[in-house]
């Protein structure tokens, strides 16, 4: 009967609102929180993935995964906490890291630079801006003795897997073009990354001495 009044159910609507608007609230202040005011620190940030940069909440994705679904709730509260960032807003923040003195070459407590963790990511864009940087070395192994071509290579590796698996899917539809029409655009998705991934690992050896690429 409580919940019959429709004066009650406009409370109830009103209090759930709220709530959700300040989940939301606090998950944005949360994100920007997390945000690297260091320059160097800074630099990395934009240059990671959402996982990478949000690696504790990724974990606690993947751990509760498969429990009650009581848990989804929670686990969707801590992915809003992580900011996803857009490649306008990575560059303007490499721009301005670098801007405030960010070493472009900074190697943080593994060994990674700027252009390793944009080439893990398998972020083109950031990699290609990167490229135009002054000093920038192309070069850097980090404490595992991997490179950004290293992750390149990685990553052109699985993409190729990736398309082929795509394509074999795509023949084995039946039916209109309409229903290949998704497949159809993962497969494009694929190719230009490919293409991308070869020009930068171009690029790379190209920058870099034989001898410090020949054993990859």
């Amino acid at each position: 009967m409580l919940l019959g009044n429709k004066s009650n159910q406009n409370l109830i609507a009103i209090a759930v609102f709220s709530g959700l608007l300040f989940l939301l609230n606090l998950g944005s202040a949360a994100a920007q929180s997390q945000i690297p005011t260091a320059p160097n620190e800074l630099l990395h940030y934009a240059c990671k993935s959402y996982e990478q940069n949000n690696e504790e909440y990724t974990k606690f994705e993947r751990k509760f995964r498969y429990d009650i679904f009581v848990l989804s709730p929670i686990i969707s509260f801590f992915k809003i906490l992580g900011e996803r960032q857009t490649i306008e807003k990575r560059i303007e923040r490499i721009d301005a890291a670098l801007a405030r003195g960010a070493n472009v070459n900074y190697q943080d407590k593994d060994g990674n630079t700027a252009l390793i963790w944009a080439a893990k990511a398998g972020n083109i864009s950031v990699m290609n801006h990167l490229f135009k940087k002054d000093g920038l070395n192309y070069c850097v192994k980090n404490k595992k003795g991997k490179t950004a071509l290293t992750f390149l290579k990685q990553n052109l590796k699985k993409t190729t897997r990736s398309l082929k698996k795509l394509e074999n899917k795509n023949r084995k539809i039946k039916g209109s073009k309409e229903q290949n029409h998704y497949v159809l655009d993962d497969i494009r998705t694929k190719k230009n990354l490919i293409s991308a991934y070869t020009k930068n690992i171009e690029i790379i050896k190209e920058k870099c001495p034989e001898k410090q690429h020949k054993f990859w």
